[in-house]
Parts: structure tokens; C-alpha cells; sequence
């Protein structure tokens, strides 16, 4: 992995970093995430099976020299679109750039730091909620939900003292890894995350999030405001949050509200539960929808970042919400999947 990153980065690089006779220094550090899943799912009366890649990523970071920074990471995706009928080869599984940006990193006594890099850079926030590896239950809901986008065209700024401050500023598109710039606007996401650490309590941390910002041909809003608060301890970790949208799919006039609640807790060196409540309304537009999502497991370490997991999904519309207006019923659904999930990288 870490050779395939050096080849991949090192050229863009070297020719940044102009004409030299030494050799840059280079340092690689490698990550992967696989999630697949086994499930058979209850709707509407029928009950069906089925075997699913959930997750498939591969990349890393580089460094080279003093102050040369690398990102790139590559991921799984089906190619046929939510509203799409046919896809490539079907419906085929195909491969696209998650991130992929290069930039600089200066460093200010021992823990000051300031990075900034250019190209595919990750959104602060989806960015933000990856800090627990063995959240596992699914990727945030706001990215599953299409609030936000998992990284965009732009500009990322980075400011970090330590782990206990972290700010992080992206100017870009606004319309993700999908689409080239559609408007004559630009958005901007801004993230700060606080950290406090204690031996016998662990790490509690709070993030904050916004972003103004404009999508589509038309320039329609695409606003976000919110906060999560994460708790990290030897025995568990525990994380609550919220993100109010205004904008939704290209329609100005819809507001969404996004919650999530999750707890992951070991009762033993190897085996523990994990659980995550999901909460989702959309109102204006033509989106409408409110909807709770309720996960459980049951979980075996197979090694450190590698789960089995035994789970349990309910996923219900309210009565106002559903498709047949008060039959929530018909687009209700339980699952039950066995799942393996791992989530690996290089140590720093």
C-alpha cells in the first residue's frame, strides 16, 4: 500500500517542489475500510436476501520533505445513480476518487500546525465523524441522506494545536465529487473541533459546523448548521449529533433536520454491542419525508479495526410521511445482516 501511495503521489511532488539533486523524504501512511454484509430484509409483507458491499476504500496520506502533503483515497461506488435506470455494465460496482489533493504543511513549535492543500480536499464535517474507526453501523446520515457531500473540489485550510484544537476551513464548488461548478458561487464549510482529555474520563470533544453555499445551475441554497458532541474511553464511546439543512437536492425551499445518536461499548476484550438511532425529516420541496432508523449489534473482534458484527436495522416512516399517506407500513422495512467490517491504518 505504502509504495502504491509513493508512486501515485511522489511525482506531482517533486515537480511542486522544483528542480532538486536530492532525493525528497518521503513517509506514506496507508488506510483501508471494507464493510460487506449478509442480509435479509422484511418490507411490506415480503421478505427478501441478499449480499451487499456496504464500503470499499483504499488510500493514504504522504508526506514529502519539510512541508509536502498528499491525500488520496479511492472508493467503491455502484455506477448507476439513485435516479438512474442503468449504470455501467448494468449496475457494476466501479471505482471513483473520494479525495485526492495535494498542498503544504508548516509546523509551529511542537504541536502548532497549519496545512493547506488543493484539489478533491474531504468535507470538515463527514471528515469530523470518522475520528471513532469502529463506528460501524453504517456511514453518518447526513452523507447516506445526501446533506453532505463526502468531499469537494476546493481549497482546505487546517489549523491544529495539538489534539485538542482543531480548525478546518474548505472553499469549493459546492457540488462535490460529482459535478463541475454549476453556478458563479462558491461554498464554504468551516469545522472546529475541541478536545478535552482527562485519565479517568477519557476524551470528551465538541465539533461545530456551518457552511453557506449554493448548488445547481440555479444557484439554490445549500446552507448547514451543526454540532456534535463525542465521548472516547478505554471501556466505551458514545456520540450525539445534529445538523439542521436548509436546501435540499437542489430545492431551495426544503429544510432538513438529521440526528443521530450512537454507542459503542467492548464487555469483554473481544466482543462488545454497538447501537445508532437515526432520525431524518424533510419538509418543503418535493422530498418530503420523516423517518427514524433504529441499528443494533452484536460484535467479535477479529483483530484490532476488524469486526463481526450480528445486526439488527428497523427502519420506519411516520404516518404523515409515508408514500400512502397514513400506511407508514408501506415503506417500513427490518433487517437482519451479518456483517464483516474493518477499518485499518498504518500507525503514524
Amino acid at each position: 500500500m505504502k509504495a502504491a501511495l509513493a508512486l501515485a503521489l511522489v511525482a506531482p511532488l517533486a515537480l511542486a517542489a522544483g528542480p532538486s539533486r536530492a532525493e525528497p523524504t518521503l513517509a506514506a501512511r496507508g488506510r483501508a475500510a471494507v464493510s460487506a454484509a449478509a442480509i435479509a430484509e422484511s418490507a411490506g409483507g415480503t421478505t427478501a436476501t441478499r449480499f451487499d458491499l456496504e464500503r470499499a476504500e483504499v488510500g493514504g496520506d504522504l508526506t514529502a520533505g519539510a512541508h509536502g502533503v498528499g491525500t488520496l483515497t479511492l472508493e467503491a461506488i455502484r455506477s448507476a445513480g439513485p435516479s438512474s435506470a442503468m449504470g455501467i455494465d448494468g449496475d457494476s460496482l466501479v471505482t471513483r476518487l473520494r479525495h485526492a489533493a495535494l498542498g503544504a504543511r508548516w509546523a509551529a513549535g511542537a504541536t502548532l500546525t497549519l496545512t493547506a492543500r488543493l484539489g478533491l480536499v474531504p468535507d470538515p464535517w463527514t471528515a469530523a465523524l470518522a475520528d471513532h474507526p469502529e463506528r460501524a453501523l453504517g456511514r453518518p446520515l447526513t452523507e447516506d441522506a445526501a446533506l453532505v457531500a463526502p468531499s469537494d473540489l476546493g481549497a482546505e485550510l487546517v489549523l491544529a494545536a495539538g489534539r485538542w484544537l482543531r480548525v478546518v476551513v474548505v472553499v469549493g464548488n459546492g457540488e462535490g465529487a460529482r459535478d463541475v461548478e454549476r453556478n458563479r458561487g462558491k461554498t464554504t464549510s468551516a469545522v472546529a473541533r475541541v478536545a478535552w482529555r482527562a485519565p479517568a474520563v477519557g476524551e470528551l470533544a465538541l465539533t461545530a459546523y456551518g457552511r453557506d453555499g449554493s448548488v445547481g445551475p440555479g444557484a439554490a441554497r445549500s446552507h448547514r448548521l451543526g454540532a456534535a458532541v463525542t465521548w472516547h474511553h478505554a471501556r466505551a464511546a458514545a456520540g450525539v449529533e445534529l445538523v439542521r439543512g436548509w436546501g435540499v437536492d437542489a430545492q431551495p425551499d426544503a429544510r432538513a433536520l438529521a440526528a443521530t445518536a450512537w454507542l459503542d461499548a467492548p464487555i469483554v476484550a473481544t466482543a462488545g454491542v454497538t447501537a445508532r438511532a437515526d432520525r431524518l425529516r424533510v419538509d418543503g420541496g418535493a422530498a418530503a419525508l420523516a423517518r427514524w432508523t433504529g441499528r443494533g449489534a452484536a460484535w467479535w473482534a477479529l483483530a484490532p479495526g476488524a469486526r463481526v458484527e450480528l445486526a439488527v436495522e428497523r427502519d420506519q416512516a411516520d404516518a404523515d410521511a409515508a408514500v400512502i399517506p397514513g400506511a407508514a407500513t408501506a415503506t417500513d422495512a427490518t433487517r437482519v445482516l451479518l456483517r464483516v467490517h474493518g477499518s485499518f491504518e498504518d500507525a503514524p
